[in-house]
This record gives C-alpha cells, sequence and structure tokens, in this order.
C-alpha cells in the first residue's frame, strides 16, 4: 500500500511537470525494487534526462538483475555499462558490463559486430583487459579484419608474462592468416612477438 502511495505521489510530480520532484519520490521505490519493469524504463528514461546518474545505475542494474530475455540482457548491460564509462566514471563497472554483453553477443544472442564494438569499447577504457584483447583477436581474425588483429593482439604483447602462451595463439592465427592471404600482416605480429621476446631474454 506505502508502494502504491509512493507512486501516485511521484505520478502527481510528474503531472505539475516537477520531474526532479518525481525522481526524488522514485528513488526509494528503485533502492526497494519495488517497481515493475515498465515503470522501471520510464524512470531510466526520466533519470536520462534529468542527468541523475546515480538512479539511472540503479535503475539499469535492476532492469539487468531482472532481464531473463539474452537479447534484452545484452541491450541492457550495453547501455549501463555507456552510463558507467561515460556519466558515472566507473571504467572497471564499465568494462564488467560490456563484457558480459559482449560475451552474450558471441553466444545467447549472436552478433558478431557488436560483439567486436564492445570488446573494443573495453580496450577504450581499461586499455590492458586482457580478455577482451583475447576475444578480439578470435573475432577480428574469424571476420579478416587483420589491421584489428594487430591492434588487439599488441594489448597482448604489451601485457605478455609468458612466451609459450604468446607463441602458441601467435601459431593458431598462422592458418588463419595464409587462408585469408594476409602472411604480410602475419609477419608482422611474428616480429611484435620477437620484439617482446628478445627484450624479455635481455633482463
Amino acid at each position: 500500500r506505502r508502494v502504491g502511495v509512493q507512486i501516485r505521489m511521484a505520478e502527481g510530480e510528474l503531472a505539475r511537470g516537477n520531474r526532479a520532484g518525481a525522481l526524488v519520490q522514485y528513488a526509494p521505490l528503485v533502492a526497494a525494487d519495488a517497481l515493475d519493469d515498465a515503470r522501471l524504463a520510464a524512470v531510466e528514461e526520466l533519470a536520462t534526462a534529468e542527468s541523475a546518474t546515480a538512479l539511472l545505475r540503479g535503475v539499469l542494474e535492476r532492469r539487468v538483475a531482472r532481464a531473463a530475455e539474452p537479447e534484452g540482457r545484452a541491450i541492457l548491460l550495453e547501455r549501463l555499462g555507456t552510463v558507467l564509462a561515460e556519466r558515472a566514471g566507473d571504467p572497471d563497472a564499465a568494462a564488467a558490463a560490456w563484457i558480459e554483453a559482449a560475451r552474450l553477443r558471441e553466444t545467447e544472442a549472436p552478433d558478431a559486430a557488436r560483439a567486436r564494438a564492445l570488446y573494443e569499447a573495453v580496450l577504450r577504457v581499461a586499455p590492458r583487459n586482457r580478455d577482451a584483447a583475447e576475444r578480439l583477436v578470435e573475432l577480428c581474425a574469424a571476420g579478416s579484419d587483420w589491421n584489428r588483429v594487430r591492434t588487439a593482439f599488441d594489448v597482448l604483447v604489451a601485457g605478455a608474462t609468458d612466451d609459450a602462451d604468446l607463441v602458441a595463439r601467435l601459431a593458431s592465427l598462422e592458418p588463419r592468416a595464409r587462408a585469408a592471404g594476409q602472411g604480410s600482416a602475419f609477419v608482422e605480429l611474428i616480429d611484435s612477438v620477437s620484439y617482446y621476446v628478445s627484450n624479455t631474454m635481455s633482463f
């Protein structure tokens, strides 16, 4: 009953054109997980328009937690990551949201182009993220985008702690590079690994 009263109070504030006042009423309802998804969607739109970042983050986190359908969950995770990166100033949380969304785009809600874009977004906010770089290497190789393979592979080289892992990853790329007629691109990858190995051996 109390929830219903507070919802009516929020709606009353909106009817009077007081969007900020409506958000004040909605905030505890979001925190208590007392709103259905239709109302959460409406609050999300309102919080976006009013730049109410903390509330917007809370709404999206609630909607993600409830989302059972992979396509919808991936979309919400992507939006959450954008809010975390661009409004909340929380790059680590943004990277985590985008990685989860990208994994869904590789599996239950397949969209290879979106998966690549999401992993690239991760690297913009977390340039040393190996998970994103590893998946981006594989996806770009599968899509014969060898310029982007090189960019992502450079992240792996820069953060490498194991020569054997780098060499094995390089070997797995060779047949795909040759099949795509990208021998010169593969040579650049060899040069990158060779430079790393020679430098680590010199210490």
